[in-house]
């Protein structure tokens, strides 16, 4: 809370956490996130082991995933950072050179839902990627798939397990931070409206 990350901060710690894998090179981590997103994202096979590459800022790009069949572009917009023009377009022309038009997904990620400007991408060319397109948010689907990960065995086999738990708890704690889920700050929450109730003499009339 102190360092109040940036929208690259927030990038570098969502992908560190992507690429927490096991002994044996398996990415179970991205496997648990792809089926968090459901298809067609589910059905998207991980390579193990360092054949799956995640950058951060690499041509722009807040965070992709490649893989040798498909390249997954996130735009993460956690602090509602105004799109660019043609901003969605241009990366999505970027990997084009690399990847068919059909291998290409696009994940536009914000705090707590909402889509992109038309400047940033037509809806035409939204339209076109059909499923391949997903607008998914930090409050909704990342802290749910954060609490999926901390029910799930990371300490078989994973490398330092206590250090990734450690960070995936951290983080979730900021999350929850940044939208006052915090155990503490909801209790406080229910004392203030019980006090403001009784302070403004406000009853709730039974609902015929």
């Amino acid at each position: 809370d102190d360092i109040r990350a940036n929208e690259n901060a927030h990038s570098r710690i969502l992908s560190s956490i992507l690429k927490i894998h096991d002994s044996t090179g398996e990415n179970f981590v991205i496997k648990s996130f792809f089926k968090m997103l459901g298809e067609p994202f589910s059905s998207l096979v991980v390579s193990a082991g360092l054949k799956v590459k995640i950058t951060n800022e690499e041509n722009r790009i807040d965070i992709k995933i490649r893989d040798k069949d498909y390249s997954i572009i996130i735009e993460n917009k956690i602090h509602g950072a105004q799109d660019q023009n043609r901003q969605i377009e241009r990366y999505i022309e970027a990997e084009n050179k690399l990847y068919k038009h059909e291998q290409i997904y696009i994940l536009y990620l914000t705090r707590q839902g909402g889509s992109p400007s038309d400047e940033s991408i037509s809806n035409d060319l939204i339209l076109q990627f059909n499923g391949r397109y997903r607008e998914i948010s930090y409050k909704i689907e990342i802290l749910d798939w954060l609490n999926t990960l901390l029910d799930e065995p990371l300490q078989n086999n994973c490398f330092q397990s206590s250090v990734a738990r450690a960070a995936i708890i951290q983080y979730k704690d900021h999350l929850d931070g940044i939208f006052s889920q915090r155990k503490g700050e909801i209790e406080m929450d229910e004392k203030i409206s019980k006090w403001l109730e009784q302070e403004l003499n406000i009853i709730e009339k039974p609902v015929n």
